[in-house]
């Protein structure tokens, strides 16, 4: 049996295609995947000087933000959206997610060494004592669930972009932080977009 359609809804046939085709062009047209490479896992605190960390965002609007070091990785959700204050796109990510995390024990017991007595209840001096610790503290191969942040300016400068990436890594549970919370701050260094 030969279905014949009338002339007019064959053009609207025509056109409904050709809008979907253009939506679905328009769609992938906006999905981009930008590759950020840093040669320092951690600016803040020198390692041996090997070690590196790749950011990578992948979709449009939303998408997902994957961060590989050489210590750990993790990908979780993520929004792309202007800076207010300058236009600058901005990638931000907050979610749970689970990455190879230092032994919590040793590094509570770093900073119990390390930090001032008066500051033991000061959040910034704890956060600082905390990440320094990961220098002193064998890395950790227990992969734990945790509380992921991750920030990514992309900032226009002398006519480049400079990446300005920022991660923090929370361990579940209530710990011996100020607030009951423990986080390991990553501010990677040397950054340069290395893929679009």
């Amino acid at each position: 049996m030969t279905i014949r359609l009338h002339p007019t809804s064959q053009a609207v046939m025509a056109t409904l295609c050709g809008v979907v085709a253009l939506s679905s062009g328009a769609s992938l047209a906006t999905a981009e995947t930008i590759i950020i490479s840093c040669k320092f896992e951690n600016a803040n605190i020198k390692l041996t000087g090997n070690e590196s960390l790749a950011a990578t965002y992948e979709g449009d609007e939303s998408g997902t933000v994957t961060i590989k070091a050489s210590t750990f990785e993790f990908s979780i959700p993520a929004k792309k959206q202007n800076r207010a204050a300058d236009g600058a796109p901005l990638i931000e990510a907050w979610e749970k997610t689970s990455s190879a995390m230092p032994d919590l024990a040793s590094i509570e017991s770093c900073i119990a060494k390390t930090i001032d007595p008066a500051e033991t209840q000061d959040k910034g001096a704890y956060d600082y004592a905390a990440t320094q610790c990961t220098r002193d503290t064998p890395p950790g191969q227990a992969v734990l669930p945790i509380m992921a942040s991750v920030k990514i300016l992309l900032l226009p400068v002398d006519g480049e972009v400079a990446p300005v990436v920022e991660i923090s890594r929370y361990y579940e549970g209530k710990t011996a932080a100020p607030d009951g919370r423990t986080r390991l701050d990553t501010f990677p260094g040397a950054c340069e977009i290395t893929g679009k």
